[in-house]
């Protein structure tokens, strides 16, 4: 027997319609899929239980079975709307001999509890996830750093159905136990039936007194949910499945897509930080499961990756975006990272395909909102990348938040007033400054002082490790010391000290002077990097599979300043350091500071 259709009527004080409801994600700059990916990944963050520890996400690309595609169009969606464009959708779908459907399945999420129907109240600590997902449009979800607004997000998976028509499972925790729950959904156009108009939004469920249409719940929605070939849910496997009937895909194209918007979009939840990633996805197409890779493993994520671990750790090198005519108040940290040029294998389109010089932009939940592109490094061979998350301070927060439209894909400042404005503009400027200079960094200095001789290591293993005029900045011109503003600061072109012999490593030092006289302090950044054809270049990779590689900093009595590429000079500070570079093979070598204030 066909469940209950329940066709909404337009009260007489007015509602949304069905088309009006599908445009509330409005302009945009992605792909429908990628807002499909980005929307439902994003309500399952949003439904997480913080207890789980890991989501997982599975997306299915099938064709119905035979007994499955009568199980939908005969029982779940058998009876049909009166009229309407709905309806007509309906008869193409059930028409195609193997109708497709996608399916998004989250586990390890609270799942669609609560009440019914939205006229009804929530008993007291009682969620509202049902109401918010099936009925209502535009609840917010936001609370402390989670984003979203359920009622827009799903907007995206109707959209994706050529009959704009869902299947929704859930089981849910519901008290001291748990409820499982489907119903059918659809969000057409408006349409007038006799003397009633409708708003082109469907439901099909168990029927209530008053005609309205409630979910199948209990044995009866797990049976159904069988039939139609959804996931198991074993007890405890709380979650939500989403069957989107008829969508407008092809197959393959699709799946390669949904690969692509989950890596560009969610690689830092798919990082392993020692307890595995946050979120785990599945990717199947037609009975075969899919590659996703890690994003550690794939250019040109890798160096996001890098920069976010840099962020994370506190490098010296990452920067904080301060608002200064609000006490410079901190807005965010960014941090960047470079390495060479990789051939893209699954990510041949998207934000930074091509080449890498983009600034992945999120809030506190890491969910990457955008890449803020930059300035290409000019060595095609080599690509950076970078991370910004803004300040978790309750003010910044909620200025990014409220500054990003429905679809969570753009900063927006335009769209605020007053402070929150400010707070997201300032940032914003800053960000496309340091996405500019990490490109073509103005304060830089190379090489080693023209007037070094020729150097050579007692060893006829070592040979001649530095060239005969290392002068980065070209022949007959010494490398200028880098100055602050008014002079405050300056740190002078690094010289080469001497070649040592440790164990059975040889070291090229450098010697560094560095003075601050100003009132913050300055980080100084060495980048060691190999001569090519006389130029100082910042490749570290030998032909014969050795490398070179910074140790760290000294200071004048040998003590270790720095284990890393960067050292701090704090205010007040006079110092002379030395930097030493590990030589793991026959090179000519050089130093490059870059600083930042």
């Amino acid at each position: 027997m066909p469940l209950h259709l329940f066709a909404e009527p337009f009260p007489p004080s007015g509602a949304l319609s069905g088309r009006g409801a599908r445009k509330l994600l409005g302009a945009h700059s992605l792909t429908p899929i990628e807002v499909l990916v980005r929307e439902a990944g994003q309500n399952a963050w949003d439904a997480r239980l913080e207890a789980s520890g890991q989501i997982r996400m599975t997306f299915r690309l099938r064709r119905l079975l035979p007994d499955q595609a009568d199980m939908l169009f005969g029982t779940v969606l058998g009876e049909r709307p009166k009229a309407g464009g709905g309806a007509a959708g309906l008869g193409l779908a059930e028409a195609d001999p193997s109708p497709l459907v996608i399916e998004i399945a989250d586990f390890g999420t609270r799942g669609l509890g609560g009440p019914t129907r939205a006229d009804r109240p929530a008993a007291k600590d009682e969620e509202r996830n049902f109401v918010n997902l099936v009925r209502n449009i535009g609840a917010s979800e936001d609370e402390d750093d989670r984003g979203g607004t359920y009622g827009y997000g799903k907007m995206a998976t109707f959209s994706a159905s050529r009959c704009a028509t869902l299947v929704i499972d859930s089981l849910a925790r519901q008290g001291d136990g748990e409820v499982r729950r489907l119903i059918g959904c659809q969000v057409a156009d408006p349409y007038d039936a006799g003397d009633l108009r409708h708003t082109g939004r469907h439901w099909w469920g168990e029927r209530e007194d008053d005609g309205f249409a409630a979910p199948v719940e209990g044995p009866d929605a797990e049976a159904l949910a069988r039939s139609l070939g959804l996931p198991e849910r074993a007890t405890g496997s709380t979650g939500t499945t989403i069957l989107i009937v008829h969508p407008d895909v092809d197959p393959v194209e699709a799946a390669n897509e949904i690969r692509r918007s989950l890596l560009w979009w969610f690689w830092p939840k798919m990082i392993d930080q020692g307890a595995g990633p946050a979120m785990t996805f599945d990717l199947e197409l037609e009975g075969e499961m899919q590659t996703i890779p890690s994003p550690e493993s794939t250019a040109p994520l890798d160096i996001y990756v890098e920069a976010w671990r840099k962020l994370k750790a506190g490098d010296p090198g990452v920067i904080k975006t301060r608002v200064a005519s609000y006490g410079n108040l901190v807005t965010g940290q960014v941090a960047t990272a470079r390495g060479f040029h990789r051939p893209r294998t699954f990510l041949q389109t998207g934000p930074a395909s091509e080449r890498s010089h983009h600034i992945a932009l999120m809030r506190p939940v890491e969910l990457v909102v955008t890449y803020l592109e930059g300035t290409p490094l000019s060595a095609e061979e080599v690509e950076w990348g970078g991370v910004f998350i803004c300040d978790e301070a309750n003010e910044v927060l909620a200025a990014f938040t409220a500054a990003e439209p429905p679809a969570h894909d753009a900063w927006s400042p335009e769209t605020l007033r007053g402070r929150p404005f400010r707070i997201v503009n300032r940032s914003l400027e800053l960000l496309r400054q340091v996405a500019r200079e990490t490109g073509q960094p103005v304060q830089v200095i190379t090489g080693t002082s023209e007037t070094q001789p020729p150097l050579a290591i007692p060893s006829r293993l070592l040979g001649r490790l530095l060239p005969d005029d290392p002068d980065a900045d070209g022949p007959g011109r010494r490398s200028r010391p880098i100055r602050g503003a008014r002079k405050r600061w300056q740190v002078e072109a690094p010289e080469f000290v001497s070649l040592e012999q440790v164990g059975d490593q040889v070291h090229s030092l450098f010697s560094v002077n560095a003075r601050n006289s100003s009132a913050r302090p300055i980080v100084v950044e060495a980048r060691p990097g190999l001569f090519i054809d006389d130029r100082l270049t910042t490749e570290t990779d030998l032909a014969d599979g050795s490398h070179i590689r910074g140790l760290g900093w000294q200071n004048a009595e040998g003590d270790v300043r720095s284990d890393g590429t960067h050292v701090v000079i704090e205010p007040g500070a006079n110092e002379t350091l030395t930097f030493r570079i590990l030589m793991s093979g026959l090179a000519a070598v050089g130093l490059t500071l870059r600083v930042e204030a």
